[in-house]
């Protein structure tokens, strides 16, 4: 380019050349539609060169990247080859002339020979973004096939906007009980994710991209004449390209992206890139939606399993029930973020569903066990973990639901985890388990006094139990009264609240130790 102008400036008398590039067919330019056409492809549609003198054009009109060429003549020259406008070389002149015949002829003669330099430029140009988008697909690839569809969508604004050279790319999703379409990713938009944006042009466009579904490209004066002011003064659109993320049978949202950094307007290609983008962006969701919902088919079968193993026997019918409620209670009481709780109360379901494995001469011995039964009934939190291990979104569930006979001071099972080596849900459901379990019927033994059972519950913090979660559960039951799960009349709320605030805490907690 730097010889293409050099050789201008010195046949045609010029201050100063540079070529705008535009890169579309002639026929794109002209499409019905384009009325208001950018103001170098307009010049590229006259197809001959355009001499424009001082007086003649207003500094208004010029467009930005011109503004500043203070020149008295400028000469505007399409470079067109086989029907593809490439762009319009300009050149500055201080000097308010026309071309003499003998000039005219050697712009004529130079015309080709430009064209052809700036052709192979383009086709340079052109190679480079072939191998960047070709590049971008195939770390797109890799990126689609994440599990977590916000980490997929998050990938993937951000891969857009560096692949395609854009200011801004953003993803809208349907979110909330309302399905209402909402930013679920965005790469360049400072305001992307503070919700502000159901108003601002990219939330209008979404909305209507959604009722088609289909593409929409859309020029600066399309956007101003169909959806008004943008309320972000800072945000200038010159050109969107909106695609739907959509299969067949199911809508997910829009990808939108806004202006390519160097001015120009999106290509076919460009377009036919991004409709590629998102056909495999809609089924990477749609086979992550499959993917849970198999999921949550396979835990509503172990949750049954579970629930069927608590319904063979009447005295522990809603025993998982309650430990899950109990767990629930606590981890709210201490604060511990809501999804967390939500966690911990399906672990509380699941904590004996490796009983399953257990005989059930055993389960339903109504004597005391011997030392050779109680090793094999010590099995089930491992049995459980090997049954929910193999689901990955259940780690958590899984980690919890098999500690819940671990104790604070190392003397539990099966990995005689000490301290804060257990897992957190494991400390919480060790507690709510042997409160629920004390506090109802047994075919070897009644409930016992609530008293006891609570008074119990306080002496082993420190040793069978985390002094941070037995505060927490005096606190839970304190909200919970007048009675517990199992219809047991629990003491007046200050007493309990008193029970809470002696709970003795160890000057320093246990090492974490164990051999898991």
């Amino acid at each position: 380019l730097e010889h293409i102008y050099s050789l201008a400036r010195k046949l045609l008398s010029a201050e100063r050349a540079h070529l705008f590039t535009i890169g579309r067919t002639m026929a794109e330019l002209s499409a019905p539609g384009r009325n208001q056409l950018p103001f170098f492809e307009y010049l590229a549609l006259q197809r001959s060169p355009v001499l424009v003198q001082e007086g003649e054009l207003s500094l208004d009109a010029l467009p930005s990247e011109i503004a500043d060429w203070r020149f008295p003549t400028l000469l505007f020259v399409p470079l067109i080859a086989r029907e593809k406008a490439l762009g319009v070389l300009t050149l500055g002149s201080r000097e308010t002339r026309d071309y003499t015949p003998e000039e005219e002829a050697l712009l004529a003669a130079f015309i080709p020979l430009v064209t052809g330099l700036a052709e192979a430029e383009t086709l340079r140009r052109d190679l480079d973004r072939q191998q960047t988008h070709t590049a971008f697909l195939a770390e797109f690839d890799a990126a689609i096939l994440k599990p977590e569809i916000a980490e997929v969508l998050g990938t993937t604004a951000n891969l857009v906007k560096r692949a395609m050279q854009v200011e801004r790319a953003l993803i809208f999703t349907r979110k909330g009980p309302k399905r209402e379409l909402e930013v679920a990713a965005a790469a360049g938009c400072p305001y992307a994710m503070s919700g502000k944006l159901a108003d601002h042009a990219c939330g209008r466009i979404a909305r209507e991209v959604a009722e088609g579904p289909r593409l929409q490209t859309l020029n600066a004066e399309a956007i101003q004449r169909r959806l008004g002011g943008d309320p972000h003064d800072r945000c200038i659109e010159r050109q969107v390209v909106a695609v739907p993320i959509a299969t067949p049978q199911q809508f997910y949202g829009v990808l939108q992206v806004y202006n390519k950094t160097d001015g120009t307007d999106f290509t076919a290609s460009e377009v036919q890139l991004l409709q590629e983008i998102t056909a495999k962006l809609a089924l990477a969701m749609a086979n992550v939606e499959l993917y849970r919902d198999l999921q949550q088919a396979a835990l509503e079968t172990i949750k049954s399993l579970a629930r069927a193993l608590d319904s063979k026997d009447k005295y522990t019918a809603n025993h998982s029930e309650n430990v899950s409620q109990y767990g629930f209670l606590i981890a709210c009481k201490m604060g511990l973020p809501f999804e967390t709780c939500e966690r911990i109360k399906l672990a509380g379901i699941l904590h004996d569903v490796g009983k399953i494995g257990i005989p059930d001469a055993i389960l339903n011995k109504p004597g005391r066990l011997t030392d050779e039964e109680f090793a094999i009934i010590k099995q089930h939190p491992g049995k459980g973990y090997r049954i929910l291990e193999p689901y990955k979104g259940l780690r958590d569930v899984a980690d919890a639901a098999c500690s819940h006979h671990e104790r604070w001071d190392g003397g539990g099972y099966p990995r005689r985890l000490k301290g804060e080596a257990i897992p957190l849900g494991g400390r919480i459901l060790a507690l709510a388990d042997a409160f629920d379990t004390l506090t109802s019927d047994r075919k070897y033994r009644p409930r016992v006094d609530m008293d006891w059972a609570l008074k119990e519950m306080h002496r082993c913090a420190g040793n069978h139990f985390d002094p941070t979660v037995v505060e927490a559960f005096f606190l839970a039951m304190a909200d919970l009264g007048p009675v517990d799960l199992n219809k047991n009349a629990l003491p007046p709320r200050e007493l309990l609240l008193e029970m809470a605030a002696t709970v003795q805490s160890p000057a320093s907690s246990p090492p974490a130790t164990g051999d898991a």
